[in-house]
């Protein structure tokens, strides 16, 4: 199924226009806005919507692949990379983790600072 990704970016922000197309698509992933599977636009068709250039659209699609979540499939296009079950299961205790968390009244900057430090140990 081909997403109907939208991506606005701000040229006068100081975040590289790259990180910002990477982040919009992470962020349409955890809204649900897109879904594991789905096909994002070609490279050159996307920074035409943005616009932008398509090495930066490119650029940001490789940041993607490198992170494992998106994949490319050559002749096919760019897709959502499916989530493997051990990644589920990663992600309900995730869930489990953050609900305790908020359930003690633990702020979210300090959790996600938490989570950052045993991330890099």
């Amino acid at each position: 199924m081909k997403s109907e990704l939208k991506i606005f970016i701000n040229p006068n922000s100081g975040i590289p226009v790259y990180i910002q197309i990477s982040d919009s698509i992470k962020s349409a992933l955890m809204k649900g806005l897109i879904k594991e599977g789905d096909k994002l636009p070609g490279v050159r068709e996307l920074a035409v919507q943005i616009p932008a250039n398509p090495n930066t659209v490119a650029k940001a699609y490789q940041r993607l692949i490198s992170e494992g979540i998106l994949e490319y499939r050559r002749g096919i296009g760019t897709f959502v990379k499916k989530i493997k079950k051990t990644d589920c299961k990663i992600r309900r205790d995730l869930k489990y983790v953050v609900e305790k968390a908020k359930n003690k009244g633990i702020p979210k900057e300090i959790f996600i600072d938490w989570v950052k430090e045993e991330y890099e140990k």
